[in-house]
């Protein structure tokens, strides 16, 4: 997934463990795909969590025109004064508390735990449940079986917290995202800062539900995204179509426990530029509220570009810092 919100920084580390080529991209796919699927089924640690069965709930997604956003109530993002303040601040503290929040959750051993509701449709739709009221993610790219060192990840690093990038909650491939709640359940995404420290504007709109629809970011500092949501009978997020540089489609499983199992994103940038995503999902903590706060993910790209085909096996490890309002 390709797309923006909340300002935050970005580190490319790719391990790739896996590559193959040929002229025949389908059929090469199907025998690939066959490996890694039977790979899949043994990547992970041993996990605490609860065993689930995979429930597939697609949504109808159908395609919205212009006049049907045009009826709904727009949402603008903050004033500009706000924005670099309110940046620093939660810059600063990530930057300080990073690897202790990391070594806490590691060191957490909740065997027990009551799985809360949802408070509102934005909490289904970042899958976190009880009376939250912050969010941060951490994600660390691993090798295959999940150990990783901290000068690999760049937690020393000076750079990671001086860039400012116009990456969002929904960024699946940043090092850090961050978001917060309401009292009323509604999420308040951080502001959106450019490289150049410039105040990006966007708009949202939500559906009868109070679901999130529509994301639409400027392009006066940059080139701009347009972000569609859909979901699924279960009101968790079933599809997400990012257009901007490139063009992403995203889909997600859940099992009946409304755990985010997979996803594929299908995406496309120059008519030369194509391929695949396939990601695993492995819960490996959880917090009192039943909420993960560890979680693997076995990640295989599928790239189809200039007419080659090429395969690649990720991993990484996330983990989630949350904060309750009875904290």
């Amino acid at each position: 997934m390709k797309t923006y919100f909340v300002s935050f920084f970005f580190l490319t580390l790719i391990v790739a463990c896996g590559e193959q080529h040929s002229n025949q991209p389908s059929e090469v796919a199907q025998s690939s795909r066959a490996v890694i699927n039977q790979q899949r089924q043994v990547s992970f640690p041993n996990s605490s969590s609860p065993n689930a069965e995979i429930v597939e709930d697609e949504a109808e997604i159908e395609e919205d025109s212009d006049s049907d956003f045009e009826d709904m109530e727009e949402e603008r993002s903050p004033e500009e004064s706000d924005v670099l303040a309110l940046y620093n601040v939660c810059k600063a503290n990530f930057k300080n508390t990073m690897l202790a929040d990391i070594q806490k959750i590691e060191d957490s051993d909740e065997q027990e735990f009551n799985l809360a509701d949802f408070m509102s449709s934005d909490a289904r739709l970042h899958d976190v449940r009880g009376k939250v009221s912050n969010v941060v993610v951490y994600r660390i790219k691993t090798d295959s079986v999940y150990n990783y060192k901290e000068e690999d990840w760049g937690l020393k690093d000076e750079r990671v917290f001086s860039y400012m990038t116009e990456h969002c909650a929904f960024e699946d491939y940043v090092p850090i995202t961050t978001f917060s709640f309401d009292l009323n359940g509604k999420a308040i995404y951080m502001p959106l800062v450019d490289q150049g420290s410039n105040w990006v504007t966007w708009v949202s709109k939500r559906n009868d539900a109070g679901q999130l629809v529509s994301f639409v970011l400027d392009e006066k500092y940059g080139y701009g995204a347009d972000i569609t949501f859909w979901y699924g009978r279960n009101g968790m997020l079933d599809s997400m179509d990012y257009r901007g540089m490139t063009h992403d489609l995203t889909t997600y499983k859940y099992d009946n426990l409304l755990n985010l199992v997979s996803s594929h994103s299908k995406w496309s940038g120059s008519s030369e530029t194509q391929g695949d995503d396939y990601v695993s999902y492995k819960i490996a903590k959880r917090d009192r509220f039943g909420n993960w706060i560890k979680r693997y993910k076995n990640i295989t790209k599928e790239d189809r570009s200039e007419g080659e085909y090429h395969v690649f096996l990720n991993y990484e490890i996330e983990y989630r810092k949350i904060q309750y309002r009875d904290e």
